[in-house]
């Protein structure tokens, strides 16, 4: 993965971030160069950075659910789940196992960041935006990660584990569904899919990919496993479970209550976001 003209301090952070940290379910870092830019740049700290990453040979999350790759026979029901499971498994470490006072922020939870191995098993990459933070810390920082995915509170500048468990509550409805976060035309007349996924909670599992097919045990788990990304969604961060609770509802398949309300995009509203947008710590880009 390159980067040109970013700032080696930014890259360094990564991967100090990265280097730190190895487990099954997050991309191993091999090794980066950095090669700086022009001598009369202006900033001696910019140039060009090379990060070697393991080799994943099934690519990108994303492409399967959006891409050329799209398709049941690429991505069927139990490799969806166990896909969902491999995510939990690696932000419950990043948030309770990394070091006995501290935990790591990945702050862009997606499905372009999850990748996957040939035996279609996940792994979450790309620590660019990352924070090791103090458990139960909330940073005050510039909104960063991508929009559709950004949980409310961190528009207002208020970070935690629990901004990062609803965004793993998006990429759950995503994956579930196979909708794009800010797909208009699927989702409407909600500008926020978590919303989109409320409103068909009378009868959630209509809101499944129609391409999927499920036995009747597999329709139970979606049942649980979808009742848990609303509740990962929820507006209020204090009324999200945190990740070990999230890894235990996926491996008992335990369903939980559909919230009472469901008002994500209310939140957004107050706030005025312009949407479709990739928040950074700079600047407002495009996604």
């Amino acid at each position: 993965m390159t980067n040109e003209h970013t700032d080696v301090t930014v890259v360094a952070k990564e991967v100090q971030i990265i280097s730190g940290i190895q487990h099954r379910h997050l991309l191993t870092l091999k090794g980066w160069c950095f090669k700086p830019k022009e001598r009369f740049c202006f900033c001696p700290s910019a140039g060009e950075t090379d990060l070697v990453f393991e080799f994943m040979p099934k690519g990108a999350l994303s492409s399967h659910l959006h891409g050329l790759k799209r398709g049941p026979s690429s991505l069927d029901s139990v490799t969806k789940l166990k896909i969902i499971h491999d995510v939990a498994v690696a932000l419950e470490y990043l948030h309770s196992c990394v070091t006995p006072t501290g935990c790591v922020l990945h702050r862009d939870v997606k499905a372009a960041n999850v990748l996957l191995t040939e035996d279609m098993e996940a792994k979450l990459g790309d620590f660019g935006l990352a924070r090791l933070i103090a458990h139960h810390e909330t940073l005050s920082e510039d909104p960063a990660g991508t929009h559709g995915y950004v949980a409310p509170e961190v528009i207002k500048r208020e970070v935690s584990t629990k901004s990062v468990v609803y965004s793993f509550g998006i990429l759950i409805m995503e994956i579930a569904s196979g909708i794009r976060p800010l797909d208009d035309e699927c989702i409407a007349p909600y500008a926020v899919l978590g919303d989109w996924l409320y409103s068909r909670r009378e009868n959630i599992l209509e809101a499944l990919d129609t391409s999927l097919h499920t036995t009747d045990v597999e329709s139970d788990i979606w049942r649980s496993v979808l009742h848990l990304g609303l509740a990962c969604c929820q507006a209020n961060p204090e009324d999200r479970p945190d990740m070990t609770k999230v890894l235990n509802v996926l491996r008992n398949s335990e369903v939980l209550e559909v919230p009472a309300h469901g008002h994500t995009q209310r939140a957004f509203l107050e706030l005025d976001i312009p949407r479709r947008q990739h928040l950074s710590s700079t600047a407002w880009m495009k996604a």
